[in-house]
C-alpha cells in the first residue's frame, strides 16, 4: 500500500568527488572545521591570558597586543570554520 524504496544509502556530491587517492572534499572539510575549532581554543586561551594580565596590572600597550591577537586569531578561526562548513556541504 505503499511505495517502497531500495534499501540503499544515497550520498551526496561532496561524498562522490574523491582524489584519486580517495581523500574526499567532506573529510576536507571535516579537518578545516577541526583546525577552526583549534584557532578558535587558543584564541580563548590568549584572552584569559590577557585577563590574568588585567587583574596583574599590566601596561596598556601589553594589553593591547594581546587584545588585537585574540582578536586576529578569532576572526581568522571564524573564517576557517565557514571554509569547513562550506567544504562539507
Amino acid at each position: 500500500m505503499g511505495i517502497s524504496v531500495p534499501a540503499r544509502r544515497f550520498k551526496g556530491a561532496a561524498a562522490d568527488a574523491a582524489d584519486s587517492d580517495g581523500f574526499t572534499q567532506r573529510r576536507l572539510g571535516l579537518i578545516v572545521g577541526t583546525l577552526g575549532w583549534l584557532a578558535a581554543v587558543v584564541a580563548f586561551a590568549i584572552s584569559l591570558t590577557s585577563a590574568g594580565a588585567i587583574s596583574a596590572g599590566a601596561s596598556a600597550s601589553r594589553m593591547a597586543a594581546l587584545d588585537v591577537l585574540s582578536f586576529g586569531i578569532a576572526i581568522a578561526a571564524l573564517g576557517t570554520g565557514k571554509t569547513g562548513i562550506a567544504l562539507v556541504l
